[in-house]
């Protein structure tokens, strides 16, 4: 079921079907991007003029574009998909494991909730369930198998 907040419908049940309503966020001139591990040199004025073709892009597909502002010292804050998910009952913030992404999680409910779309939940803390995975063993030795 797709709710309907102000007459929108939001929420995603499919990751093939068409988008008709999508959050994106500009690059912002101001972050630490080698930090984030963005490759170096960083063509600025590029990745604005790509970003709005993409935006231009979703427009002609037919899509509701909602263009948040930029956010400053969050470089990887472009990437709206990451923060959050957005459900058919309204918005889960996530919790990021990068400490340069710290702050996009709330920043982007926080803007999505000002959209209209209700706060579900919160990620706040790892349970376990994220423990790190140990590496494979070695195997037979060679010729032993």
């Amino acid at each position: 079921m797709t709710a309907q907040v102000h007459g929108q419908a939001y929420g995603v049940r499919s990751m093939v079907a068409p988008l008709r309503r999508v959050a994106v966020r500009p690059p912002s001139a101001r972050g630490d991007y080698p930090v984030a591990h963005w490759s170096q040199p960083l063509d600025l004025d590029l990745l604005a003029q790509q970003h709005t073709a993409f935006t231009g892009l979703l427009v002609r597909l037919g899509c509701d574009v909602e263009v948040l502002s930029p956010a400053d010292d969050m470089p990887d804050a472009c990437f709206v998909y990451d923060p959050a998910f957005v459900v058919p009952g309204g918005v889960i913030e996530l919790r990021g494991a990068k400490a340069v992404r710290a702050g996009e999680p709330p920043l982007l409910a926080t803007q999505l909730v000002d959209l209209g779309v209700p706060l579900l939940g919160r990620l706040t803390r790892y349970r376990g369930w994220l423990r790190p995975i140990p590496p494979p063993s070695p195997g037979p030795a060679p010729g032993r198998w």
